[in-house]
């Protein structure tokens, strides 16, 4: 009966080409146009923003008044020395009197404590040891004098 006509091999790979190539100038005109839209639009952007100027700045005002102050200032906060000193006990003995107040002010050379010794029994490990400090142990002498106040002037 009634037979479709065959194409020619060369009529169907026309046909292809024709499709592949409306396609690829399809695609080449909406990119140019969508690439124009977006080179007007970063035009317009650079000419507002070179139009643009910066907001002003905030400013807030107040009345000057003077006011007398005063002298002193209460604050809570601490405190370092510059210069210290650590007492310590070189010798065994009891403090019998102290000197000097806390806090208060001495010369130099002046004795700050006096102590009661506590004598010792030598060891047979330690004879000289001893013998040594057993003599300053057995002395009512003030063991410590202190150095010249370097502090006074400031």
């Amino acid at each position: 009966m009634f037979q479709k006509p065959v194409l020619a091999h060369d009529e169907r790979h026309l046909t292809m080409i024709k499709r592949i190539v409306l396609v690829i100038v399809f695609l080449i005109v909406l990119t140019g146009i969508l690439a124009g839209i977006k080179s007007l639009q970063i035009r317009r952007m650079i000419a507002t923003g070179e139009k643009a100027e910066p907001p002003p700045e905030t400013v807030t005002t107040a009345v000057a008044h003077s006011e007398s102050w005063g002298s002193q200032l209460t604050a809570v906060g601490s405190l370092v020395a510059v210069q210290g000193v650590t007492v310590s006990a070189e010798v065994n003995g009891k403090v019998a009197h102290l000197a000097f107040e806390s806090g208060g002010m001495v010369q130099a050379g002046a004795v700050l404590l006096s102590r009661i010794p506590i004598r010792k029994r030598p060891s047979s490990a330690e004879p000289r040891r001893v013998g040594r400090w057993q003599s300053l142990i057995s002395s009512a002498m003030p063991i410590f004098s202190p150095e010249p106040d370097f502090t006074a002037g400031l």
